[in-house]
């Protein structure tokens, strides 16, 4: 089996000049990403080098699950406040049977949509509940009969569940700040080459116009502050950032 395809991605984020929930601001970040197959090429037969059928494109008796050329993926997220909304479309590209010299019920699977619906709301420090729903418009999976890989369908590949709705909490113990955001807050965005260190004398070394995923950890009773060799403002309840080359102390 060999197979060849290209995958891609593009990442894109602007703030607003409103907001709503107590805050003057917002941000809107929209990604896009897909694989583009160029080639399967399968031979259940390695001795038999003519059996080698290319299944991009295809599903069926021989190919087995089916293989899209497209897979896409875009999301579009917009924060303000406590609130993230966030609205997910996945598609799925069409696909025929790999068998030529058989007709089955279902020659062909058409190109299938998905959207998916998440809304998360930061009650207080640590404690974040979400709601949402996958498969907003109750899209059914294809029924193949006797061209099928099990459940009459392939479930491993389309949605069986039909519109699903969902509730979560997330929640956070312990003594310490974690940021893990895609965009860090805007008082830590900064350009170029830079540092930021934390108490203990650890530091993290970041270049470009944003940091991501960092913590930031409060100081410890009778611990040392963190401190760089340029003058740097302060993050949050500890660290500094370092500009430029210096090293964090």
């Amino acid at each position: 089996m060999t197979t060849r395809g290209v995958d891609f991605e593009a990442r894109y984020g602007l703030p607003l000049g409103f907001g709503a929930f107590g805050s003057d601001t917002s941000r809107l970040d929209l990604r896009f990403s897909g694989t583009r197959l160029i080639a399967f090429d399968y031979n259940p037969l390695a001795a038999i080098l003519d059996l080698t059928i290319d299944c991009a494109g295809k599903f069926g008796q021989t190919c087995g699950n089916p293989y899209a050329k497209w897979r896409l993926s875009t999301r579009a997220t917009y924060s303000t406040g406590p609130m993230t909304v966030s609205v997910l479309y996945r598609h799925l590209s069409a696909v025929k049977d790999d068998d030529s010299a058989t007709t089955h019920a279902v020659e062909r699977i058409k190109a299938y949509d998905y959207f998916d619906l998440t809304a998360a709301f930061r009650i207080k420090d640590g404690f974040t509940w979400s709601v949402g729903v996958n498969n907003v418009f109750d899209k059914q999976p294809p029924i193949l009969g006797d061209n099928q890989q099990q459940a009459n369908t392939y479930p491993s590949t389309y949605d069986l569940y039909g519109r699903a709705f969902f509730v979560s909490t997330n929640v956070k113990f312990g003594n310490e700040d974690w940021y893990d955001r895609e965009t860090p807050p805007p008082s830590i965005v900064m350009a170029g080459l830079f540092r930021v260190c934390r108490p203990g004398g650890s530091s993290l070394k970041y270049s470009g116009q944003t940091a991501l995923r960092y913590p930031v950890r409060r100081n410890e009773p009778g611990s040392q502050p963190c401190r760089c060799h340029h003058r740097a403002p302060p993050i949050a309840a500890s660290g500094v950032i370092c500009p430029g080359r210096g090293t964090a102390m």
